[in-house]
C-alpha cells in the first residue's frame, strides 16, 4: 500500500508535467488533502490561487490557479473522495 507521503510526491511530480505541457491533466492515486496540494501549487510551483467554487450538497469543488498566462484547475469531491484532479484549462 502506498504511503500518503509517496502519493503526494507522485501527484506533485505529475502536476509538474501538467505545468510543463507534458500532460493536460492528472489525478491523484489516493486520498490527498486539497489544502496540501494548494500549498504545493503556491509554494513549490508559484501558482496564484483565484476562485474557489463548490456545489455544496455533494462537496464537489473547483479551485482555479494561474501562472504565466495559463490557468489551471484543482478539482475533487469531498463526499466520495476519488482523488483530486489537476488540469490545464483549455477553454480560454
Amino acid at each position: 500500500m502506498n504511503s500518503i507521503l509517496s502519493i503526494i510526491e507522485q501527484f506533485e511530480n505529475e502536476i509538474e508535467k501538467v505545468l510543463k505541457g507534458e500532460f493536460k491533466e492528472t489525478t491523484s492515486n489516493g486520498i490527498v488533502s486539497p489544502h496540501e496540494v494548494d500549498r504545493i501549487l503556491k509554494d513549490t510551483f508559484g501558482l496564484v490561487r483565484g476562485e474557489f467554487d463548490s456545489n455544496g450538497w455533494d462537496w464537489d469543488f473547483w479551485m482555479n490557479y494561474s501562472k504565466d498566462g495559463k490557468t489551471y484547475c484543482l478539482s475533487g469531491n469531498g463526499w466520495f473522495n476519488k482523488g483530486l484532479t489537476f488540469s490545464l484549462n483549455e477553454d480560454e
